[in-house]
């Protein structure tokens, strides 16, 4: 089954994993602060909180289907779960082995390449980045990792990319002015709650909002 994930739910969540399902989770009141939030209807955010319980089931990881969320917490309509990805509440899972084991040994050579290398030999332009929608080349990659310095760049491609995957091919042809004002409106937000160090603190802990690291001063 695809599976999806909370984003951050390490950093959010502190009960420990080692003592099974929690009977609890956290919401914190920073959340009313947070423009991803307002912007939902109450209908949604009612579908994401049901989505973060059901997520303490299995540390953060939720069935990617809308149809089994629903059934799962009870929900009068299926959550739009690519609305959630596209203002940065649910990434896909990093986890999630991928349909071709590293082992698995491809039959021709056509097989074995990758999908960039075939859109290469296709058009004569490398990708750094290759989705569904989003096709961005190297060096407008590097330019925009420059730019958006408080974000991680190819989780907020992919929560992009899905969201545009869905959309009609109108819209989607206007991709790319589209994602650079996401990106530069989730970099702002960022930058706006970074403080000593570049980072968001949260009493004594810090999250890197590039790395999606923490540190904790104890």
């Amino acid at each position: 089954m695809s599976t999806l994930k909370i984003r951050n739910w390490e950093k959010w969540q502190s009960y420990r994993a080692d003592r099974g399902q929690p009977p609890w989770i956290k919401i914190h009141r920073c959340v009313m602060r947070n423009p991803e939030w307002v912007a939902l209807t109450d209908a949604q955010r009612g579908h994401l909180v049901a989505i973060w319980l059901l997520a303490a089931d299995h540390d953060g990881v939720i069935p990617a289907s809308p149809a089994i969320i629903r059934k799962l917490c009870y929900l009068d309509d299926a959550p739009d779960l690519k609305l959630l990805m596209y203002h940065g509440f649910i990434e896909p899972d990093a986890n999630v082995t991928p349909d071709r084991r590293q082992h698995d040994v491809p039959e021709t050579e056509t097989e074995a390449e990758t999908e960039a290398e075939t859109e290469k030999k296709t058009t004569g332009v490398s990708f750094a980045f290759l989705g569904k929608v989003i096709r961005l080349t190297q060096s407008d990659y590097d330019q925009w990792d420059k730019n958006f310095k408080h974000i991680q760049l190819v989780p907020a491609l992919t929560e992009l990319d899905a969201f545009y995957s869905g959309e009609p091919k109108a819209k989607q042809a206007k991709w790319f002015q589209r994602c650079a004002s996401s990106l530069a409106h989730k970099d702002r937000e960022a930058a706006s709650k970074c403080g000593h160090g570049g980072l968001i603190w949260e009493g004594r802990n810090g999250y890197n909002p590039k790395t999606g690291k923490l540190v904790s001063f104890n």
